[in-house]
Order: structure tokens, then C-alpha cells, then sequence
């Protein structure tokens, strides 16, 4: 049952990593997001549009901020908004690549601890 759970626990952490990328990553550095390209944008030119934005509000004063987007041009049709589906392939993206580097991290903890003669799984706890 132990197993299982850590493996649930690796899934859970590498869908919140590459969540956490694909979101903030992609409103701070938008380029992030360029990995999804081939997928929403076959044949295309995918685009990243940023414009800047200042308003007054009463009560709240000066406001500030930039809007991203992201377009696929792809033909006559002209750009086509293929930022959630950016998003969301984004995020599958570097959860792969976050359970690879974590499935590849443990690999390399448990071949230390075995070759130091120590416990070879987290489960045993060098109790036996």
C-alpha cells in the first residue's frame, strides 16, 4: 500500500509542478509556454501577444498591468486564441518532465544507499 501511495504522491507533486509552471510561469515569462507549440499549432506560426494596460479607478487609483495572449496563424483564416489549449498542454509538458526528473532523482538515491550498504527503499527503513 506504500507503493501506491508514493506513487499518488509523485503524480500529485509532478501535476503541481508543471501546473505551477505552465501558470505563473507562463503569465511571467511567456515563452514557457512555446513547448506547446507543435501541439496546439501544427504548421502554424504560434504568436505570444503582450500589451499594457493603466486605468484609473475610484477608490482603488492607478492600476497597472499586461495582458498575454497567445494566437496561432495558421492561414487566411488569420489568428486563431489557442491560449487554453496552450495552457493545458503546458501543464502536461513539464508534469512529464517533473515525474521524469523525480522518478530519476529517487533512481539515483536508492543506487547510492545500495551501494553504501544502507536501505534500498524508504520502506524498509534499515529495520531488518
Amino acid at each position: 500500500m506504500t507503493g501506491k501511495k508514493s506513487t499518488i504522491g509523485v503524480v500529485a507533486a509532478s501535476l503541481f509542478i508543471g501546473l505551477m509552471v505552465a501558470s505563473v510561469g507562463g503569465a511571467v515569462v511567456p515563452s514557457v509556454l512555446r513547448v506547446a507549440a507543435p501541439f496546439v499549432c501544427p504548421g502554424g506560426q504560434f504568436e505570444i501577444v503582450s500589451q499594457r494596460y493603466s486605468g484609473f479607478y475610484p477608490g482603488v487609483g492607478n492600476t497597472y498591468g499586461v495582458t498575454r495572449s497567445f494566437y496561432c496563424v495558421d492561414g487566411p483564416a488569420g489568428p486563431r486564441s489557442v491560449g487554453f489549449a496552450a495552457f493545458l498542454v503546458g501543464t502536461l509538458i513539464y508534469s512529464i518532465a517533473a515525474c521524469a526528473a523525480i522518478a530519476l532523482i529517487t533512481f539515483v538515491a536508492s543506487a547510492r544507499n545500495q551501494a553504501r550498504g544502507g536501505p534500498t527503499s524508504p520502506q524498509s527503513g534499515g529495520n531488518e
